[in-house]
């Protein structure tokens, strides 16, 4: 074989199982999840969701498109709650895969070796870059469980949100939670992701209670050039639904929507989004029809939103929104 043969076939296997080491990488989530204690939440791979909903497992399949999820709840006794190996299972899985690739390829006296590198090198990639403390714009798992070490309140934070998604899988929604739930120290340490995201948890909290407020001003405690990018888009979401719906303005609504960084999530197709798109184009582009049709396709999301909670929410602040364009 020359190699131009050799390097085609090497792509091809390799783009092959990059796509399966997202499967086993999810999996590999899910079994130590299981291991260390934790209960099913979900599972996704593109865009089919397995989740649990009144303690049935159920299947659907959801809007956008996400490579792998695997959501999983931790014990309620937070003396118990263990996070490094459900957070790191997923890499430590890819590697034993690579490995086992490796074994297969001595097996095979290094015939196809094309196949074999492929697996190994595809494995291997997607678990170091997994396990390695990195920011892509989203924390990935190491960097994740490199911020919940660095203290107790982050450990706290990391149980409170994967806690809290549990409690809104079964149909709670925000205003459900007690009001201390997302209470820090006075000295909380806000540049750790996992701390500022109960800052967010809280101003969702408050959102959802009709306090939009004071949900604004738990958002101005966020430093967001010190949030990862992920993180900092969907606070400046939560700006911009409030320039447009709560406080009405026009050029910081304009100034936000043409963010760079933030295209890339008002394209996504989440109900928290196209109700956004939907309430700007109404407001500030003044073209109605195109927001009743975001709108519907915003409800339409919102109803097959595999969180039961979330979907409640999001319906309610749907038609929250139809009734002021309706009245506008």
């Amino acid at each position: 074989m020359n190699f131009n043969d050799f390097f085609i076939k090497y792509l091809l296997f390799s783009l092959m199982f990059l796509l399966a080491s997202i499967p086993v990488h999810e999996l590999g989530h899910l079994i130590f999840g299981l291991f260390t204690g934790y209960e099913f939440c979900s599972y996704r791979l593109f865009s089919f969701v397995w989740y649990k909903e009144d303690g049935r497992i159920k299947f659907k399949k959801a809007t956008g498109v996400l490579m792998g999820q695997c959501l999983m709840v931790p014990s309620r006794d937070e003396l118990r709650f263990k996070f490094v190996l459900y957070n790191l299972g997923g890499g430590i899985l890819n590697l034993v895969a690579g490995f086992a690739m490796l074994i297969l390829a001595l097996a095979a006296g290094f015939s196809h070796k094309e196949f074999f590198l492929a697996g190994i090198l595809s494995n291997v990639l997607m678990g170091l870059l997994n396990l390695i403390p990195l920011n892509l714009g989203t924390p990935n798992d190491g960097l994740n469980v490199a911020m919940a070490l660095k203290s107790k309140e982050a450990k706290h934070c990391l149980f409170l949100i994967l806690f809290v998604n549990g409690e809104l899988s079964n149909g709670k929604r925000y205003q459900d939670f007690d009001d201390g739930i997302f209470a820090l120290s006075q000295f909380a340490d806000l540049s750790n992701f996992l701390v500022a995201n109960i800052v967010m948890q809280e101003s969702a909290r408050l959102y959802d209670k009709g306090e939009f407020n004071k949900s604004f001003e738990q958002n101005e405690r966020i430093d967001l050039d010190k949030l990862p990018t992920y993180y900092r888009n969907f606070v400046l979401m939560d700006y911009l639904y409030h320039y447009l719906v709560h406080r009405f303005d026009v050029e910081k609504a304009r100034e936000i929507y043409i963010d760079k960084k933030l295209k890339p999530l008002l394209n996504l197709k989440l109900p928290q989004i196209t109700r956004v798109t939907s309430a700007y184009e109404y407001f500030i582009n003044n073209d109605r029809e195109k927001a009743r049709l975001l709108l519907e396709r915003a409800k339409n999301e919102a109803e097959n939103y595999p969180n039961k909670g979330i979907s409640i929410m999001e319906q309610d602040y749907c038609l929250a929104l139809e009734k002021l364009i309706g009245e506008s």
